[in-house]
């Protein structure tokens, strides 16, 4: 089906966009970084501007601005555990974000999935933990579960399930283009309010934009188009929530694989066979 390949291509997109965005977060804090992003993203619709309507249902608009709430308020609560605890011991805890949109989509949506999508999903699931996860201590996890950062890292986890599963509906009934730009404004309004009451200071960020203008500039390019190929594979109707998520994370397979990863030495066998084990999951669900 088409949109097993919008979303694929929504992943490759989304590869190129984190590879930016290191480069990004290295000179900035990363809600400052995705504010950024998302304000010099906003002029693309200029060229959709006769595809943009803003007669649309109250429901329809209610749901854009909880959506947009609720994914600003997960990259905040995520950005606070990690900068509280390391990496490599929230990742594989992020990994299973796939677990909670399956639980929220059937609640919302009543999605149901046949057994083989639910195999395709676990070996995307398994192969991205032993992709991306370290040697880190059962002492270290323990003390992390243990800390009130667990509990952020499990709220964002909700919260972004529940906003993957609400994008359904908004773009059963608007365009992608239109649930996309609304999205991405509310967004950027939330992010304002934040880094206003965060920094009491509107010129820190205009500072921060000019500074950086031409590789935020970029990295806003690739937002946008792995965006709207995201918002786009979820409007075909027989697309599920609980499969586009797994499929998408198939990234963090690409980001290892280009990012040169695999061919290290070091658990070049692990790695290997993580990835072996994510492309049959990403096979498994694209032939189901």
């Amino acid at each position: 089906m088409i949109w097993h390949y919008l979303i694929l291509g929504s992943a490759m997109v989304k590869t190129c966009h984190d590879f930016i965005l290191k480069k990004i977060l290295k000179k900035e804090f990363s809600s400052e970084a995705f504010l950024n992003i998302s304000l010099l993203t906003l002029p693309f619709f200029i060229f959709f501007i006769y595809d943009i309507n803003f007669d649309i249902p109250t429901n329809i608009y209610l749901l854009i601005i909880i959506r947009s709430f609720f994914v600003v308020a997960g990259g905040i609560l995520f950005n606070l555990a990690l900068k509280n605890s390391d990496l490599s011991v929230v990742a594989p805890f992020y990994n299973l974000s796939p677990i909670f949109v399956i639980i929220v989509s059937s609640i919302l949506l009543g999605e149901r999935l046949i057994l083989i999508e639910y195999f395709g999903i676990a070996l995307m699931i398994l192969g991205s933990l032993l992709l991306k996860n370290e040697d880190v201590s059962i002492n270290d996890h323990n003390k992390f579960v243990k800390s009130k950062y667990f509990a952020y890292v499990i709220v964002c986890l909700v919260l972004w399930a529940i906003s993957a599963t609400l994008t359904k509906p908004i773009v059963n009934v608007i365009s992608s283009i239109n649930a996309l730009f609304f999205s991405m404004l509310f967004s950027v309004i939330f992010l304002l309010l934040f880094q206003v009451i965060k920094h009491n200071n509107f010129l820190k960020i205009v500072k921060d934009l000019k500074k950086d203008w031409k590789i935020v500039s970029i990295a806003a390019v690739t937002n946008f188009i792995y965006s709207i190929l995201y918002f786009m594979a979820l409007s075909h109707p027989s697309a599920k929530v609980s499969i586009i998520i797994p499929l998408f994370r198939f990234y963090v397979f690409l980001e290892v694989l280009i990012g040169g990863e695999i061919l290290k030495e070091k658990h070049f066998f692990k790695k290997l066979s993580a990835s072996a084990i994510m492309l049959i999951g990403v096979i498994v669900m694209v032939l189901t």
